[in-house]
Order: structure tokens, then sequence, then C-alpha cells
């Protein structure tokens, strides 16, 4: 199985006992698709257990990940080291967002031009 990049950098819990728990998994699905897909039997059993293995260590490593963004702020803060406190919160929830569309235009001056009208219509002295 091809190592996936993507997987270290944004699933840093993802290890090579899940690799091996999704290979067994995959293999034994496919056995059970060659074999005509019975709903029942030593080739549906093996299946359904190698799938309940697989998903429910995934969904422990998933809680882990949690847990280690929970225990990285409470150390920072424990500490009263604010500004790792603030990196850490900013880099685990705060999302930046940006939008290249304003008024269905994509233009940069276009869309200034637009802001200062509405503000030139909003903000006027009398």
């Amino acid at each position: 199985m091809s190592l996936n990049i993507a997987n270290i950098f944004f699933k840093f819990w993802w290890d090579e006992e899940l690799r091996s728990l999704k290979a067994a998994s995959v293999d034994a699905n496919k056995l059970w698709k060659a074999a005509g897909k019975p709903p029942h039997g030593s080739v549906y059993s093996a299946r359904q257990s190698s799938r309940k293995r697989y998903r429910a260590r995934l969904r422990d490593k998933q809680a882990m990940e949690s847990q280690s963004y929970t225990n990285d702020l409470h150390d920072a803060l424990f500490l009263k080291n604010g500004p790792t406190f603030w990196k850490c919160w900013q880099s685990k929830f705060e999302q930046t967002k940006k939008y290249t569309e304003v008024d269905g235009c994509v233009e940069a001056n276009i869309i200034a031009g637009k802001f200062a009208q509405h503000f030139e219509k909003s903000y006027t002295c009398k």
C-alpha cells in the first residue's frame, strides 16, 4: 500500500497499525465480493469482523486527536504561556477563509469599488 503524505500531515495519528487493519479490511472485502457477496458464512463473518476492528480502532485514534488538542491547550494555559496558548488555539480552531468573489465579481479593483460605493452611501455627512 502506498504512503499518502496527506494522511501523515492531516492525520498525525495514522500509523502502521491502522494501515495494516485497513489493508486487512480491504482484502476481506475483496474476498467477500469474489465469493459473490454471501449474506452469511465464514467469508461474510471474516469481512464483518475485519471491518469492525478497523473502524473501532479508527474511531479510537480520531478521539485521541481531539484529546491531544485539549492537552496541548491545557499545558500552554497551565504554564501561563499566553503566546503559545493562542498560537495553539488558532492552529486548532480558527480557520482562515479567503473570499474571492463579492456580489458576483472576482476582480479586486471592481470589488474595491463596490465596497467604496456601499460605504459612501451608508456613511454620508449631512
